[in-house]
């Protein structure tokens, strides 16, 4: 335990209509084999049974507190849980996921032989409609790793990824910089460079101690087109913060890499978005824009805007077929 009253770390859980897998995620944390921490349990104006089960939690461990809030997404209840917590690091798991009994105490422990502000480990998926668990090897081997190095491989999104809940994060990242998540889509992508970037050094564990549960219509499984111009105004907030910094050249080969991994997973998102609709009228149009858009991110032409930026969207479906024509018949 600590000296003070302040916890190691504080776990921050956004919580929004999972009834149906909260109750797992919880009792992970009630098995952790550290002691000292707090869970911060953000209720997103949660409308099912969800409240019912913080409410126990938190009535049978001390450590377990709940946030109230208005309905507002993963964004802002990650804020006001980040505002709440008094750890020195702080953990993000989401409200579907769970931890292995040790998680906290590897990171932590990690943590303390290094000194790093960040620390990193392999996360397991657990396929919840087959039942199979797969451990996905494809991190950086275990060692302490600058934050240039790191930072390289995070634009790159091949061996660090942008997840948030696989990491350790020391508090003052947070407070010390005013970083905060930006509300949409992707918010991870748009945040965890910001935070990597102003880290001392980070260190990365062998091993996987963290189950990330892959159900229908996660994100990635459900790209619509609001997700799929976010995914574009997540690699705008990374370029505007690195031209903040004055410090784009130094990062510019890796995120153009990365640039152009955006416009072929879009080229994916925005086929599949029209042939769901059934609307293929503005499929070329669509490609084009997200295309243009993302070239101006990554080309030479980039200005930055203040703060984390206010960027268009730009990928739009076409009206419904009746509509148009009925439009069509009005004007003329």
């Amino acid at each position: 335990m600590n000296n003070s009253n302040t916890p190691a770390i504080s776990v921050i859980i956004p919580i929004y209509n999972v009834e149906e897998f909260l109750r797992k995620g919880l009792e992970s944390l009630t098995q952790q084999t550290m002691q000292d921490f707090e869970v911060i349990m953000v209720n997103d104006g949660c409308t099912d049974g969800s409240r019912g089960i913080m409410q126990e939690f938190s009535e049978k461990y001390p450590n377990f507190h709940i946030v109230d809030k208005q309905n507002g997404g993963v964004s802002s209840a990650r804020n006001a849980g980040v505002k709440e917590a008094a750890g020195e690091y702080i953990a993000f798991l989401d409200s579907d996921d769970y931890l292995k009994p040790d998680y906290l105490e590897r990171l932590y422990q990690r943590a303390q032989e290094t000194g790093a502000d960040v620390i990193c480990c392999n996360y397991t998926l657990d396929m919840s409609e087959s039942k199979r668990l797969i451990t996905l090897p494809i991190q950086l081997p275990a060692g302490l790793y600058s934050t240039e190095r790191l930072m390289r491989s995070l634009l790159k999104d091949v061996r660090m990824h942008y997840f948030l809940w696989n990491k350790l994060w020391k508090r003052t990242l947070f407070t010390e910089h005013g970083i905060e998540f930006p509300d949409m889509f992707f918010e991870d992508i748009a945040t965890t460079p910001r935070l990597m970037y102003f880290a001392n050094k980070v260190a990365v564990l062998k091993g996987s101690y963290y189950y990330y549960m892959q159900r229908k219509g996660s994100i990635l499984g459900s790209m619509d087109i609001r997700k799929i111009n976010d995914y574009i105004r997540s690699l705008a907030v990374i370029r505007n913060f690195l031209e903040q910094q004055n410090d784009y050249q130094r990062y510019r080969l890796t995120f153009i890499f990365y640039g152009y991994k955006v416009i072929l997973t879009n080229y994916y998102s925005i086929v599949v978005a029209h042939l769901k609709h059934r609307r293929l009228a503005g499929l070329w149009r669509n490609l084009k824009a997200s295309t243009k858009e993302v070239q101006y991110y990554i080309g030479k032409r980039y200005k930055p805007v203040p703060g984390v930026g206010e960027f268009p969207n730009v990928v739009t479906l076409p009206p419904p077929k009746n509509k148009t024509k009925k439009a069509k018949k009005e004007n003329s």
